[in-house]
């Protein structure tokens, strides 16, 4: 899920949607986090709630610390 998000398809996603006036994402399933990092890269103001089962969670957490999202994006 992540290989596919980020080679493109998160990025793709994020163009899709205007979130501009939204300030939180609660991404349900949310895998990796890889979308919720395109959609808050996207949106300056957006924030992120990443939830899913634990062992994907501690997944996306490293993600998330990878591309320095940790104050906007938690799980």
């Amino acid at each position: 899920m992540h290989g596919s998000a980020a080679n493109g398809v998160g990025q793709w996603v994020a163009r899709q949607l205007d979130l501009s006036d939204r300030s939180l994402l609660l991404d349900v399933g949310g895998g990796p986090g890889t979308h919720s990092i395109a959609l808050c890269q996207r949106f300056p103001n957006l924030k992120a709630v990443v939830w899913d089962l634990p062992q994907t969670v501690a997944i996306a957490a490293q993600i998330i610390k990878r591309f320095q999202m940790k104050d906007r994006i938690a799980v």
